[in-house]
């Protein structure tokens, strides 16, 4: 029986199954990070691969790279030969992105830096080190083996540009990066080259960049520029270049006729011509002469500016009267529209007559065609030429002036207008018109020279000699050599504040420097002329030459109560008007020798002559010559001082006081002295004092420790320019002048005041004590800072303290300081210039000096001390070295010798040339060696030399040319090799001299002398 009260059976929920534990979420997740790291480390992990190269130069393991695009992209990993010894294999790792792209026909090469005559490549590996490029490709079969290619293959169908394809029989002097020019501009390159299918053509493939892809079309013709080419005959030959870059390392120009032609697509072909001529472009122009005598076919050149735009093709008799010629000339179609109806053509040829050398540069180059563009709207193929250069016009460059002169003299078109010897400008053209009225010139000023210009501007006649002579001296006065044979004009304005002048402002031609034209007329009334010659006794002030004698009547009218019955009539210098005051006094300069007084020393050679104080007042005509000079006034502004000193000298009232070379007071009175200021100089006694004065913008130079000296000497200087004597160097030598030096700050010392004295030294070197500064003249636009050091055989003995910019010349004057002790380095003869850092093409100098700038460089010399120069514009020659065979070579011509060149024995370099100058007598070229120690027993006494420099060219009509040379670097840069014959003459001394042949003798070429290089003993 069942209880009723049993409950019923109920199973038990099996929670387990529906239950998850937290505890389970840490591995879970533990499980997820692990499953992630390893998929990444799989996905980030690098991809080996190995490249076969030739040679594993410039690879370093570890830190070579391999980049895509300038990206790094993986690391060589490891380098091994090959079993065969021959070859290396080079293991890397690559960026797992990479990874698609690695098939047969992805591409690696080593990236080094590369400078050629083509162009600069890699410069990115000189800091980084050489690196492995590589260029993917998706296409092809994946691999991890590749093999390195020679060098960068060529750019992808993807660089913006125009592909084009030239053909030719031969590439010529066409390389890998050559440039193609378009009117001279590289508007493209050469990528790469290679045979025909059928090995009879050589395909080049250039790319146009993409902004000068529209100068290419279907009308295009390309010839092959790079290089040069000689086409010569008996009378002549031409050369054909592009440009330095084509000539070296090669070029192809282009011409496209017709803009409006259709357009091509990628790699068109296009046949490459061998030279311009062959491509058969240009536009074919008549011009006639009066005569073919200088014409010569194929060779004379049409030149605009300078520039070749055409040349001369064929010459026949002109058809028009049967009188002259008629030439036909092409001209580069890129100088087509040039040829204006009203275009002006004329034969440029040498002039080599005594009184006009010109166009000397024809000698070489030959005659050519130059041409004048002008402004008419039509067009013409036909002209008739000039007999030369037509006449500017007030549209050229430049300031155009009248010049009006009562005859031509020696003065022509194409003379020279001078300003401090520079050539400025030219005469254009010379105007005659009434012939009573005299002759006009147009002269022409270049631009950069305008400004010299003013209403105060004087120009005057300088051609030939001018020579002055008389009881009171001769005076001997040339400009240069040229203006003696080909006449030239000079001028100077002294007024730099004056009116500017514009287009057409008329000037009057002065007969000499001095000419009376530009005088200001005033009288002295004297009691006698004696020693007075007219024309030539002059009138000084301050040792400047103010004014001559005209002329001298006797007036008896005039006469006052002292006799005064002589009239003199002088021409005083506009410059100097504000003298003709009623207080200034003239008096007349003697030599003078007694007891009491020395004076007038230098009007013994140079006669005598007027001198005056100046005074203030009313401007007057009429004067009252005094019978000595005064005594010193007072009473005039500036600082008036006493000199003490043993002698006078040559010093005498009027002679000059000057402060840096700048004449800045004079002397006004000399007295002998029974007793002296003991307190200056007990050894003074009995000597003489010396009262100066300081005009009133200068006294403030003048300080307490101020030191005055003596100062004496005369300055020449002669070259091919010209001949020039320093007059106050001259005059200070004759009638003495005395200088003054202030070293320190000028500022901070006690003003000195009128009456105090001090003793004058003997010398500079007497009165300088803590050093010395000389003052130098830079007329050259490099900014030289203060600061810059000046240097002697590479040590600094001083440096640059202060510059200032001359208004007058537009030149720089830089105050240097010089150590002491260094004192006999600096005199007549030495010689300062700028080292400049330069770069060429064979050799660079100066580079030390790249970033600090151009540094002071001086060459000692010889002669009495002096303290200002004018900074050389070059450097000067160097005439030996201190070891090695220092020898001189002469020669008629320079040539392409220039400093720095090889001299060369057997082809090798054993020494160098350090400089070269004109002989003393102008008709010769020293040109100064340096033989190196170990070489210099190859000299002997029949030693020949010879100039190996540039190509030698024989030529025949029936054997050819033949073109030789020494080496590439003495073809750019010249050269100098010599020979010894097989039985050596004795060994030379230093200084010895040889002729420097023209060329090599052949019998030169076959000595074979056997000598010990290391000693002068002959085996």
């Amino acid at each position: 029986m069942t209880d009723s009260n049993q409950q019923p059976h109920i199973k038990a929920r099996k929670t387990a199954d529906m239950y998850f534990s937290p505890i389970w979420i840490l591995p879970i997740l533990a499980l997820v990070i692990t499953i992630w790291l390893v998929v990444r480390v799989v996905m980030d992990s690098k991809i080996p691969i190995t490249i076969d190269m030739p040679t594993a130069e410039g690879i370093v393991i570890g830190k070579t790279h391999i980049k895509f695009k300038g990206i790094h992209s993986g690391v060589v990993t490891d380098i091994v030969i090959t079993n065969d010894l021959k070859r290396v294999t080079v293991h890397a790792e690559v960026n797992p992105e990479l990874s698609s792209h690695l098939t047969t026909n992805t591409q690696f090469w080593v990236v080094r830096p590369q400078i050629s005559l083509a162009g600069v490549s890699g410069l990115e590996a000189v800091l980084s080190g050489d690196y492995i490029a590589i260029e993917p490709n998706d296409t092809g079969d994946s691999t991890r083996e590749f093999t390195v290619l020679k060098s960068a293959p060529p750019l992808g169908e993807d660089e913006p540009g125009l592909r084009i394809v030239l053909q030719a029989d031969k590439l010529g002097s066409v390389s890998e990066g050559s440039r193609l020019y378009y009117r001279q501009i590289a508007i493209g390159v050469i990528r790469y080259f290679k045979l025909s299918k059928d090995s009879k053509s050589v395909r080049i493939n250039a790319l146009i960049e993409k902004q000068y892809k529209h100068l290419v079309n279907q009308s295009t013709v390309f010839w092959n520029s790079g290089g040069i080419k000689l086409k010569g005959s008996l009378s002549g030959f031409e050369m054909q270049t592009e440009s330095l870059s084509a000539v070296l390392a090669g070029g192809i120009s282009l011409y496209t006729p017709d803009p409006q032609a259709a357009e091509i697509d990628s790699n068109t072909i296009f046949d490459l011509n061998e030279d311009y001529d062959s491509a058969g472009v240009g536009v074919p122009v008549k011009i006639h002469f009066h005569s073919g005598y200088d014409l010569k076919s194929g060779i004379t050149q049409v030149k605009f500016h300078g520039i070749k735009v055409g040349h001369l093709d064929s010459i026949q008799v002109s058809s028009v009267d049967n009188k002259g010629v008629a030439a036909t000339v092409i001209i580069d179609p890129g100088a087509e529209s040039l040829l204006h109806a009203n275009t002006q053509f004329w034969l440029v040829k040498p002039n080599l007559s005594l009184s006009n050398l010109s166009n000397l540069d024809t000698l070489i180059s030959g005659n050519y065609i130059d041409m004048k563009i002008g402004d008419s709207e039509d067009y013409s193929r036909e002209f008739y030429a000039l007999d030369g250069p037509p006449p500017p016009d007030f549209g050229e460059p430049g300031l155009h002036l009248y010049l009006k002169a009562e005859s031509m003299a020696s003065l022509s078109i194409g003379t020279p207008i001078l300003f401090k010897g520079v050539e400025v400008g030219r005469i254009a053209d010379v105007l005659i018109g009434d012939l009573k009225q005299g002759v006009g010139f147009h002269l022409q000023i270049r631009p950069e020279f305008s400004k010299l210009i003013n209403s105060s501007t004087q120009f005057w006649n300088t051609s030939g000699v001018d020579l002055s002579a008389g009881l009171g001296g001769i005076k001997v006065r040339s400009e240069s050599i040229m203006t003696i044979f080909r006449g030239g004009l000079a001028f100077e304005t002294p007024q730099n504040n004056a009116e500017p002048v514009d287009n057409g402002h008329e000037f009057f031609l002065l007969d000499s420097q001095n000419g009376s034209a530009s005088k200001i007329t005033f009288y002295i009334r004297m009691k006698n002329a004696q020693s007075l010659e007219p024309g030539f006794t002059k009138i000084r002030f301050k040792g400047f030459e103010v004014g001559h004698l005209r002329s001298v009547i006797y007036d008896s009218s005039s006469a006052d109560n002292l006799g005064n019955d002589v009239v003199a009539e002088f021409g005083l210098d506009p410059r100097f008007k504000d003298l003709l005051r009623e207080k200034s006094i003239f008096w007349l300069v003697k030599p003078t020798i007694k007891a009491s007084e020395i004076s007038g020393i230098d009007a013994l050679l140079g006669g005598v002559y007027f001198t005056l104080q100046a005074g203030d007042g009313e401007f007057i005509s009429d004067f009252i010559l005094a019978d000595s000079s005064p005594a010193m006034d007072w009473s005039t502004a500036g600082l008036h001082l006493q000199l003490e000193a043993k002698s006078a000298g040559s010093l005498q009232p009027g002679s000059g006081v000057y402060y840096q070379d700048i004449l800045v007071g004079s002397i006004q009175a000399v007295n002998l002295n029974d007793s002296l200021n003991d307190s200056l100089n007990d050894n003074l006694n009995n000597g003489v004092t010396i009262h100066i004065h300081i005009e009133p913008k200068y006294e403030h130079r003048v300080k307490n420790h101020s030191q005055f000296f003596n100062v004496s000497g005369v300055s020449f200087k002669a070259s091919a320019s010209g001949l020039s004597i320093n007059t106050r160097s001259f005059d200070s030598m004759i009638s003495g002048g005395i200088a003054f030096s202030t070293t320190g700050n000028i500022s901070d010392t006690l003003v000195v005041e009128d009456g105090e004295s001090f003793v004058l030294y003997n010398s500079k070197d007497a009165a300088d004590q803590q050093g010395f500064s000389i003052v130098l003249e830079l007329l050259d636009s490099t900014p030289v800072k203060e600061g810059t050091g000046v240097t002697y055989k590479g040590i600094q003995i001083g440096e640059v303290t202060k510059s200032r910019l001359k208004l007058d010349n537009q030149s720089v004057e830089l105050t240097v300081s010089i150590k002491n002790e260094l004192r006999p380095l600096v005199n007549s003869g030495s010689k300062f210039w700028l080292a400049k850092t330069e770069f060429g093409l064979l050799r660079q100098k100066n580079l030390s000096n790249l970033l600090s700038g151009p540094e002071l460089r001086l060459v000692a010399g010889t002669g009495e001390l002096q303290n200002k120069f004018s900074i050389l514009a070059y450097t000067p020659a160097i005439k030996s070295k201190s070891t090695g065979l220092n020898i001189t070579l002469e020669s008629s011509m320079l040539g392409s010798v220039s400093v720095g060149v090889p001299v060369y024995y057997r082809q090798i370099a054993v020494g160098e040339v350090l400089g070269y100058e004109l002989s003393s007598t102008a008709d010769k070229v020293f040109i100064y060696i340096n033989i190196e120690q170990r070489y210099q027993a190859l000299i002997r006494v029949n030693s020949e030399f010879w100039n190996s420099g540039g190509l030698e060219i024989e030529a025949g009509l029936f054997s050819g040319v033949e073109i030789k040379s020494e080496s590439i670097e003495s073809i750019i840069g010249g050269g100098i090799s010599f020979a010894t014959p097989d039985s050596p003459g004795n060994p030379v001394e230093a200084t010895h001299h040889f002729e420097l042949n023209d060329e090599m003798n052949s019998a030169w070429k076959k000595w074979q002398p056997i000598i010990e290089i290391n000693s002068s003993t002959l085996k």
